[in-house]
């Protein structure tokens, strides 16, 4: 894998024959449209994040209510306990 990319990699001196300048606009060009790119992939990547950890979450949620659900009538003070401390936990 390194080898793959150190040979495509284009050698990092600019030609002689070539300004600076006119090489560093075409550089700057290049990296403008490459970042335009990588933003359109990170906004579909945390758009299907976002999608996945909702379903996680609602899933999470209801084993949690049926959990709550059994804790009422074996355990209703431990219940009471945990709704204060996660009240505690949101405010801050």
């Amino acid at each position: 894998m390194l080898t793959n990319c150190t040979l495509a990699d284009p050698p990092a001196q600019a030609p002689t024959h070539t300004p600076p300048t006119h090489n560093q606009q075409q550089q700057q060009q290049q990296q403008g449209q490459q970042q335009e790119q990588q933003q359109e992939q990170q906004q579909q990547q945390q758009e299907q994040q976002q999608q996945q950890q909702q379903q996680q979450q609602q899933e999470q949620q209801q084993q949690q209510q049926h959990k709550q659900c059994y804790n009422r009538k074996q355990y209703p003070q431990q219940q009471q306990q945990q709704q204060h401390q996660q009240q505690q936990h949101n405010d801050n």
